[in-house]
């Protein structure tokens, strides 16, 4: 036989025969809500159990990781006490941070700067770095489009005062390093806009000369990719007054396109829009032009 039950309603108490309710206690610290649990010391569970000597401490600690700690391998500490714990434990950090890094890992490191630095800079056709050891210094130039080339010489290389003047100077005076095309221009909330010289519409698939250029004004980027492969920058200012052929110009895509490959964007945007009418949801092109790079 079931025992009959009361229904209780989402705004009525629980009946009497019920256990009572009480306000359960919240398990997070008020201040707190988001981050740690309540902590509830408990003397038997939190006592301080020490260790009974540092071969048994250094014997635990060696247990914790699948390779044997290099205490061989530590830097020199003149003393520590609270005044230099800080600057004392940095120098242990970086010290093991530089150990766990391969050569191999720090090259692909070093590449990945270049990578970026192109990604961020589209008036760069040309990133610059250098990769450091013990034995000597490697050149890094990152080319947009085309890949990451080297040079590498020792410390004691007779020519390496010259090689390095001349590295530098390149970072300060880019020459063919830089697009003439870009002008960087305000910089309002840790963004950058650009002044972009096109030029003034060429034939179809004709090869710019640039003696009359159109001036597009503080674009914005908004999109880059694959800088060592098809490099593509994207811009946008949605209030452009730039005008082409009686249309406003108001994104403007820089791209990478290899001579002689099997497809050509500006084209098949052609037969997507026709005079008879538009497609709604792709892009129209209003403006395209061919531009050699300078470093080919």
């Amino acid at each position: 036989m079931q025992r009959p039950t009361t229904p209780v309603k989402s705004n009525q108490a629980p009946p009497s025969q019920s256990s009572p309710v009480t306000r359960v206690p919240p398990y997070f610290a008020e201040h707190k809500r988001d981050q740690v649990q309540v902590f509830a010391f408990n003397e038997e569970l939190h006592e301080l159990r020490d260790f009974e000597s540092s071969d048994g401490f250094l014997d635990f600690l060696d247990g914790s990781s699948d390779e044997p700690i290099p205490l061989s391998s530590i830097p020199h500490i003149k003393k520590w006490s609270t005044q230099t714990f800080l600057k004392a434990a940095n120098t242990i950090a970086k010290s093991i941070k530089s150990q766990r890094k391969t050569r191999e890992c720090q090259t692909q490191q070093a590449i990945s700067y270049l990578h970026y630095l192109l990604l961020a800079r589209p008036d760069l056709y040309v990133a610059q770095g250098m990769l450091t050891s013990k034995t000597g210094i490697k050149f890094l130039l990152g080319i947009g489009g085309h890949g990451v080339r080297s040079f590498g010489v020792s410390w004691g290389c007779k020519e390496l005062t010259k090689l390095m003047y001349a590295f530098i100077f390149c970072l300060y005076r880019p020459g063919k390093f830089a697009d003439p095309s870009y002008e960087i221009g305000q910089v309002k909330d840790n963004q950058v806009t650009y002044t972009i010289k096109i030029p003034a519409i060429p034939e179809d698939d004709a090869v710019a000369t640039g003696q009359q250029v159109v001036l597009c004004h503080d674009f914005l980027p908004i999109y880059a990719s694959s800088p060592f492969a098809t490099r593509t920058h994207v811009f946008s200012k949605p209030d452009s007054e730039v005008t082409i052929n009686g249309k406003r110009l108001t994104v403007l895509k820089d791209q990478l396109c290899r001579v002689g490959t099997r497809f050509h964007e500006h084209g098949i945007l052609g037969c997507v829009h026709t005079q008879e009418g538009k497609v709604p949801g792709v892009v129209e092109a209003v403006y395209n032009a061919v531009i050699k790079l300078p470093l080919v």
